[in-house]
């Protein structure tokens, strides 16, 4: 089936419970978000973190454009879901 990847900040967690139920239907997920691994790695989804600091910050958001670029370059992802501000917009 199709992947599926949700994209998002320090809140990001709080789509485990969403993603279990898309894989029960099928879907390959991952979840790529600024928070610790611990909680994904228990509920068995897989996980990427990136660096994304709130604030307007030239710098830091640069780092966090060409790290959400690596990341998604080689994807081949039928839907990226993004739900925070900076990462949509990015």
């Amino acid at each position: 089936m199709s992947k599926l990847i949700l994209l998002g900040g320090e809140d990001v967690s709080a789509r485990i419970e969403i993603s279990k139920k898309f894989i029960a239907l099928g879907y390959d997920i991952e979840i790529i978000g600024t928070e610790e691994k611990d909680k994904f790695v228990k509920n068995n989804i897989p996980y990427r973190k990136y660096f994304l600091n709130r604030e307007l910050n030239i710098v830091d958001d640069l780092k966090t454009i060409f790290a959400l670029r690596k990341i998604l370059k080689g994807e081949t992802a039928a839907i990226v879901h993004a739900f925070d501000t900076k990462p949509t917009m990015f």
